[in-house]
């Protein structure tokens, strides 16, 4: 894992970037805000042969509260480029005693992945969520193994709450069929 001194090295160079990472980089790691909008799933259930409809709502000044047994889909305010790492996303310990969880995910990005990171939110009780607040904290890991294979997928890019794309590997053309 990269330390506080090998981050700004590598950000330096280019192979790291995080929008205003400098004003964000602790010991071993770079914090990552919320962004200004939070989407939520429109649909009682959801199949990952369809794409979901969602609703997307600003987060005011005032907050946004977050209510237990609710997927809310946020990003961070951050556009991030990572080559040469496998860049690893955390929650916010201080968040998490507050029984909020920012992803619910393996949290380990791609090699060339450019975007803002999506943030599967949810939380234990209500918790009030701000615009721009710290959300989490990004690792870094060398790469072992060829630099040049890098992330164009689904999520390439991507600069707002995004919802999932998994429709797009499962859906109904790709589903076998029985005899």
């Amino acid at each position: 894992m990269l330390n506080h001194y090998a981050i700004n090295k590598e950000i330096e160079r280019g192979s790291i970037y995080v929008d205003g990472a400098q004003d964000k980089l602790g010991a071993n790691f770079i914090y990552v805000t919320l962004g200004d909008s939070i989407k939520i799933y429109d649909s009682p259930s959801l199949d990952v042969r369809n794409s979901m409809p969602t609703e997307e709502y600003p987060i005011p000044e005032s907050g946004f509260v977050i209510m237990p047994r609710v997927c809310y889909i946020g990003a961070t305010f951050e556009f991030t480029k990572t080559y040469g790492f496998v860049p690893v996303l955390n929650e916010d310990d201080r968040l998490a005693v507050l029984g909020l969880k920012s992803h619910i995910t393996a949290g380990f990005g791609d090699n060339g992945f450019e975007g803002t990171w999506t943030l599967e939110i949810e939380g234990a009780i209500p918790v009030r969520l701000f615009p721009y607040m710290p959300i989490g904290t990004l690792y870094y890991n060398p790469l072992i193994g060829d630099g040049g294979v890098l992330y164009r997928g689904k999520y390439f890019g991507q600069i707002a709450p995004t919802e999932s794309r998994l429709s797009e590997e499962y859906g109904e053309s790709r589903v076998r069929r029985k005899c």
